[in-house]
């Protein structure tokens, strides 16, 4: 009897000081997240003064399956990137009005396969093509169609120009756009971009799992931002 009081007495005991214990533990740190983490998003345009529009066909609707600042692939430099899923061949317009820097088109589609087989492919990116602004931002197409290049290089581009077919060249997990808008050509970073004729509406920048709609746009409006 007295055994099996001592034992009940020592459980007792160690089940309160181990409960104690982890009352007091100290809680992870949160660390303030700096102005160049790179999951911190910020600096978005309201979407009502944005001078660009969604990089695809008016009354088209995709899935965007990535969106900014994510654990995945959009980081770093590529911080402010967006991936539409779309099928092969979908008509990929120019969300601003600018000259052609680069195009390359060459890459067969569908070129990733299996695990990390983007270090043995000749770019991440795929075949792209590149458009500069008047204010000399950058915006970039990845992953396009195979020879899906719709204009050239040195060619004047209006905004909701038809410019190339979707494909899924390059680091792909399947046939989707990664849109993104640069500094600069020196400039690589990618920056903050709202579409001012989505539907749904964002205020600021859209959410991954949504499915957007390109609006009728009035070209070129707030050209200047």
């Amino acid at each position: 009897m007295k055994v099996k009081l001592f034992l009940a007495v020592f459980v007792l005991t160690f089940l309160t000081v181990s409960c104690i214990s982890q009352q007091n533990k100290p809680s992870k740190k949160i660390v303030d997240i700096a102005p160049d983490n790179p999951y911190l998003c910020q600096g978005y345009y309201h979407s009502d003064k944005s001078p660009y529009i969604l990089p695809f066909s008016i009354g088209m609707e995709y899935k965007l399956v990535q969106g900014n600042c994510t654990r995945y692939s959009h980081k770093g430099f590529s911080r402010y990137a967006y991936d539409f899923g779309m099928p092969l061949g979908s008509e990929i317009i120019a969300a601003r009005s600018g000259v052609v820097t680069f195009v390359e088109t060459d890459m067969y589609d569908n070129t990733r396969r299996g695990k990390r087989r983007h270090k043995r492919i000749p770019n991440a990116r795929g075949n792209t093509i590149l458009i500069e602004h008047e204010d000399g931002t950058i915006a970039a197409y990845f992953h396009l169609k195979y020879n899906g290049a719709l204009v050239q290089k040195g060619d004047l581009v209006k905004q909701g120009q038809p410019i190339a077919l979707s494909g899924s060249s390059g680091f792909t997990t399947g046939p989707h756009l990664h849109f993104e808008v640069r500094r600069s050509n020196e400039d690589r970073q990618s920056l903050p971009v709202t579409f001012r004729n989505a539907d749904p509406g964002e205020d600021f920048s859209l959410q991954a799992g949504n499915y957007y709609t390109a609006l009728p746009f009035e070209q070129d409006k707030f050209a200047s931002k």
